[in-house]
């Protein structure tokens, strides 16, 4: 009775929120704390970790973003906190209701300085050229990408998958591989409300790359690799490069305000799901549809745009000699992904486009 007393007492301190050592990720909690040589490295050590899960903008945490940001870069921590002792121990521990009871998602008894490696880790496999986002993401953050899309209603936390809260968690405080489910997951929401956002490829790149590192098998990099052997992936950039024919043939410039007028559906918005899917079905009635906008690019007035038509007509060519003499028929839930992070790296390649005066310039192009 004395021990339950002491252990219930001890949780229910750090489960209120005022006392800063609890947060709350989907319907789990997860408490923490430190052990270190002296309560202000305690302190800063707890600090960090609240703002890298739970990222807030008062002016306190407000000093603590560039040591997140240093450690999203994977700086170890003696360069990034020299005053924190790497070996101090560090809990967590992740509950989450069960009926009239609480049941352990995570227990992690480990040091600052593994945990800081692991959370580094976590950022630079979700890294892709240009970074997908201005302030590291926090998991939270992350799950909300598996919310469907609704870009002018308000977020309900409570479409997160719970049981992919914990696992995640989990992933990023251990290292260990993500939650299988949630490339199926990921990949779903694309293929339902057709939103490719560039967290979303981040995930599906992160995961593809840590159970690719468990096997031995490939690792996808940050930014475009035109020599990637996998079909997948090279059919995303294909799709990539006749979604941006499309738009280019069609899109109408106006000649006042040299702003352009856009197309109301994109073959990305028509296609995008069954080409990752069935190929097969999809990329010759693409292709096919590619030569009639290439013709309609050739013709146009303006000589910038016309030239366009060799470039894309060339990129076609050499990713199409990559590829074998028949198209998948289907492809698995990995490739699924690889299409997915092909198309990102191939559409938000640098490459010459037109500005508003119809002369040449340097770009990246928009991200979703």
């Amino acid at each position: 009775e004395l021990a339950a007393f002491k252990y219930t007492t001890a949780l229910n301190y750090l489960l209120n929120r005022d006392n800063k050592h609890c947060l709350s990720v989907g319907d789990a909690s997860t408490v923490f704390w430190v052990i270190a040589p002296n309560s202000k490295q305690a302190q800063k050590a707890e600090n960090i970790f609240e703002q890298i899960v739970n990222p807030s903008d008062d002016s306190e945490a407000a000093q603590l973003n560039l040591l997140v940001e240093q450690i999203s870069k994977g700086r170890p921590l003696q360069e990034v906190a020299p005053d924190i002792d790497p070996c101090s121990r560090f809990y967590l521990l992740g509950l989450a209701p069960n009926a009239s009871r609480l049941s352990i998602r995570y227990w992690l008894d480990t040091t600052f300085g593994q945990l800081e490696h692991h959370m580094g880790k976590h950022y630079t496999d979700l890294s892709l050229d240009p970074l997908p986002w201005k302030t590291p993401p926090s998991i939270l953050r992350l799950l909300i990408e598996l919310i469907p899309y609704r870009p002018e209603k308000k977020i309900k936390f409570d479409d997160i998958p719970s049981h992919l809260a914990g696992e995640m968690m989990r992933s990023f405080l251990t290292g260990d591989r993500y939650p299988h489910s949630l490339l199926a997951q990921l990949i779903l929401r694309i293929r339902s409300d057709g939103h490719i956002s560039p967290l979303r490829v981040a995930m599906i790149k992160a995961v593809l790359n840590r159970d690719g590192r468990k096997l031995s098998k490939e690792e996808i990099p940050m930014g475009l690799d035109e020599n990637n052997e996998n079909n997948a992936y090279q059919l995303g950039r294909l799709f990539a490069i006749l979604e941006r024919i499309q738009k280019v043939a069609l899109e109408k410039y106006d000649s006042k305000s040299g702003e352009s007028k856009k197309i109301n559906s994109t073959i990305t918005d028509r296609y995008f799901g069954s080409a990752s899917t069935v190929p097969y079905s999809v990329f010759p009635r693409l292709l096919a549809s590619s030569k009639h906008h290439l013709s309609k690019i050739r013709k146009n007035q303006n000589k910038k745009i016309a030239s366009l038509a060799f470039h894309l007509d060339e990129d076609i060519g050499k990713i199409i000699g990559k590829l074998p003499h028949e198209f998948p028929k289907h492809f698995s839930i990995e490739d699924q992904g690889r299409f997915s992070i092909g198309y990102y790296q191939q559409r938000n390649k640098k490459r010459s486009t037109l500005d508003k005066n119809g002369t040449d310039s340097e770009t990246n192009s928009e991200t979703n």
